[in-house]
């Protein structure tokens, strides 16, 4: 391999592992928002529409986490927002007794 291919090569790897990276902020971030929102939604609306907002928000990640690959960090963090996103569920569940 001349110097030229592996320096292509080198920058071709740097950047996936840049586009990777900023793929998984942008997941973490639009989960994050979510999850606010349902917060939010308590307070303004009824307590089974942000239990309805939070399952639409788990299904993709559980669909992550049962046909990921474990050893991916993507699948590490959607099974990591699944437990978040339930015991979110179970405490807005407990609070308004539902």
């Amino acid at each position: 391999m001349s110097k030229r291919e592996e320096l292509l090569a080198r920058h071709a790897h740097r950047l996936q592992q840049m586009l990777v990276g900023h793929q998984q902020e942008i997941t973490d971030l639009i989960a994050a928002q979510q999850l606010e929102l349902a917060e939010l939604m308590i307070h303004e609306d009824d307590p089974q529409r942000a239990l309805d907002v939070l399952n639409i928000v788990k299904a993709p990640l559980q669909y992550e986490v049962k046909n990921g690959n474990p050893q991916l960090a993507d699948t590490q963090d959607a099974k990591c927002l699944v437990h978040v996103i339930d015991r979110t569920m179970e405490h807005i569940t407990k609070k308004y007794r539902m």
